[in-house]
């Protein structure tokens, strides 16, 4: 046995030090904070007006909420880096159905209503291509 480790030591010391490193990597790129924000905005009167703004980069507990557009309120629900529509007073519930968005390439849109939910976010590896 002591012969065995003698013999393999350069390679068993080379692949324990492989696996530190990529577990260290790991660890630094999956911590890296990135800034994810949910704009809600709506057409009133022909012109596209921002109506709030959440910083889902920060909410630590789910919550459900309302939020008033224009002359009627729809009910989202939030957690982490993500949102969705609860309820709304639309005919075709497309906007609930679409259920949590935390991507900048799946906004969620209701065309009864005429509001859309987008989601912004500094964090480079979230810029996709988009293919139609």
């Amino acid at each position: 046995m002591a012969n065995f480790l003698k013999h393999y030591l350069k390679e068993i010391f080379l692949i324990g030090s492989i696996c530190l490193v990529s577990l260290i990597l790991i660890l630094i790129f999956r911590s890296k904070s990135c800034d994810v924000t949910a704009t809600i905005y709506a057409k009133i009167d022909g012109k596209t007006v921002e109506i709030q703004q959440i910083d889902l980069s920060k909410v630590i507990e789910n919550d459900v909420f309302d939020v008033k557009i224009a002359d009627y309120t729809i009910t989202v629900e939030v957690k982490h880096n993500a949102i969705r529509v609860v309820d709304a007073p639309c005919h075709h519930k497309d906007c609930m159905r679409s259920g949590f968005t935390s991507s900048p390439n799946k906004p969620i849109i209701c065309l009864d209503l005429n509001y859309t939910i987008v989601i912004t976010s500094n964090d480079s590896s979230s810029d996709e291509d988009l293919v139609v």
